[in-house]
């Protein structure tokens, strides 16, 4: 079967308080494992199992071509004070309600999968009220359908939630509007990080008769 490899751009922003020292700007490499499963929290559809690991260098050292582009593109709010960069690769797969019938079930999210490689790209610093900043980007690039393999983590065939972008497929109504809510613990030492949280969504398409939720457990790992 062909492969089919879709381009995926994240952006995310977020401004708040950090824990005390951690505004220095000479932060070493960071490894991290993040793993979000709804066994956790006793259910299992919709998005049902996402792994990724991800590796970000040392502060202030980047490729001279990122700190050209950092350079010419302005920071949303704030006053860069360091860059840092890094991979990651993971998997996402999804499900409908029923995972006993492999077949297509027209009302409800089709099985799918998205195996990826990401880049990312970090800029720390201050805003104008001296509230220290972290502005994320990330550019994922991976494959969708039995190439993802995640086949071998469920028992079916793959499908999509906008249907096949080459071909005629089932598809479904997406919601314009999906609102999303996060809450855990954490527990912090000088080179360990550990998180366990809460994740509830909102019906991301019209058949969805269920909110999603989700557990996630991460693990950093500090430099």
């Amino acid at each position: 079967m062909r492969q089919r490899i879709l381009l995926c751009v994240g952006l995310a922003f977020a401004a708040g308080l950090v824990p005390a020292g951690a505004d220095d700007f000479d932060h070493g490499p960071v490894f991290s494992s993040l793993e979000e499963n709804d066994l956790l929290v006793k259910t299992d559809r919709h998005y049902t199992q996402g792994i990724k690991l991800s590796y970000v260098g040392a502060d202030g050292r980047v490729p001279d071509w990122l700190e050209t582009l950092s350079e010419g593109f302005c920071p949303l709010g704030f006053e860069k004070r360091t860059d840092r960069w890094g991979l990651a690769v993971g998997q996402n797969i999804f499900t409908p309600s029923d995972i006993t019938i492999p077949e297509l079930q027209p009302d409800d999210r089709p099985y799918a999968g998205w195996l990826y490689l990401g880049f990312i790209w970090q800029r720390r610093g201050y805003t104008a009220e001296w509230l220290p900043t972290l502005e994320s980007f990330e550019l994922q690039l991976g494959i969708i359908g039995p190439e993802s393999l995640a086949e071998q983590s469920q028992t079916w065939n793959t499908a999509f939630l906008d249907g096949d972008l080459f071909h005629d497929s089932h598809s479904v109504d997406k919601k314009p509007l999906v609102a999303e809510m996060k809450g855990g613990i954490a527990l912090t030492c000088r080179w360990l990080e550990l998180a366990l949280s809460y994740v509830y969504r909102t019906p991301e398409f019209q058949e969805q008769g269920l909110d999603s939720v989700y557990g996630v457990l991460s693990v950093k790992f500090l430099f």
